[in-house]
């Protein structure tokens, strides 16, 4: 029985298109499909910046696989993906029946496109007049405004400045 398996592999960013197409042909012929496994779907995701270095490397070229895989083959699989010099990372995960139909579906895919944040409706946010007046440059608590802080380098307290500081002023000594 073949499992499903979600596959994410990240390329060195040097690599042009056309040599990632190779290594994916060749992972593809020799990798997968060598060790009776099938490619269900791929998906090159691009270049894309790393949340860390991986190898001094801030970017890499990312490309997702959807494959059903023998268990007992996913070692080779592995072992020869990470043989690759041009491979900085390879996380493979194994999906469960219900995870594996959700992906594998049609209705996921088109379910999986979230729309940008301008792109969104926003027709059913409530009304929010009662929160009454915004806060900022004279409104309440903020700077300039009653009951807040004055604005930078009015009334007392210390502040930056380039002139220095003069003393304060003797006390009365009774």
């Amino acid at each position: 029985m073949k499992n499903h398996y979600e596959v994410l592999i990240v390329f060195k960013p040097i690599l042009d298109v056309e040599n990632v197409d190779a290594i994916l042909n060749h992972f593809q012929k020799n990798l997968v499909e060598a060790n009776q496994g099938e490619v269900v779907e791929s998906d090159r995701i691009g270049r894309k910046r790393l949340a860390y270095e991986i190898k001094k490397f801030k970017d890499g070229f990312l490309t997702l696989f959807l494959l059903k895989f023998p268990p007992d083959k996913v070692a080779d699989f592995r072992r020869g993906c990470q043989l690759n010099e041009d491979v900085l990372r390879l996380t493979m995960v194994r999906l469960d029946e219900e995870a594996a139909k959700k992906v594998f579906s049609e209705e996921a895919r088109r379910e999986s496109f979230t729309p940008k944040r301008n792109d969104r409706d926003r027709g059913d946010r409530p009304d929010r007049s009662d929160r009454g007046p915004r806060r900022g440059p004279g409104g309440p608590g903020g700077p300039g405004g009653p009951g807040g802080r004055p604005p930078m380098g009015v009334g007392g307290g210390p502040r930056f400045s380039n002139e220095p500081r003069q003393a304060p002023p003797p006390r009365d000594s009774d």
